[in-house]
Formats: structure tokens, sequence, C-alpha cells
């Protein structure tokens, strides 16, 4: 059996970090987590599906590139976890089989 191995490449950096900053973070945080859950409500993963549910409830005072890229890295994290939450599902058919 293959063992899986993950990396983890970090880069600390001193940089003074403006509340503007932490702010601006805090909002695509937010608005990447409500889109997962839309995502996962409405059983979407596509780019284009979860942009046409979603795209109008994101904040309207964040330029529009800041939700197309929430979306789009809600789109990549769904699909990711797509496999995982199918495995359940799929380990209880052959159960039932």
């Amino acid at each position: 059996m293959a063992s899986l191995v993950l990396a983890v490449k970090t880069v600390r950096q001193k940089h003074p970090v403006s509340p503007e900053l932490l702010r601006l973070l805090d909002e695509f945080r937010r608005m990447v987590n409500v889109r997962i859950a839309v995502g996962i409500e409405e059983n979407v993963s596509s780019l284009k599906t979860l942009s046409m549910k979603s795209y109008h409830r994101l904040s309207r005072d964040m330029l529009s590139y800041y939700r197309l890229c929430a979306i789009s890295k809600t789109t990549v994290i769904l699909q990711l976890e797509k496999p995982r939450r199918r495995i359940p599902a799929q380990g209880f058919q052959m159960l039932g089989s």
C-alpha cells in the first residue's frame, strides 16, 4: 500500500501589518467560508454554477476581483473535498450490495 506524504512549506517575513490589511484578509476569509457553506448546501463545486448562485450574496463594497477570487478559491476547496464526502456513501452502498 502506498503511503501519503504531505509537505508543508512556510515562509517567515518581517513585515508590519496594517489594520486595513488585516480587515481585508478577515473579510476575504469570511467570504470564502460563506461560499463554502453555499456550495455544500447547493451541492455545487463548479466555478460557473457557484458563481451564479453566490456572486450576488457577496459584499457589495468589495471589488469584483476579490469576489471572483473568493469564488475561485472556494471552488478549489470544494473540488478537493468532494471525493472525501463521497467515500462514506460509496462504502455504505458496497456494504448494502
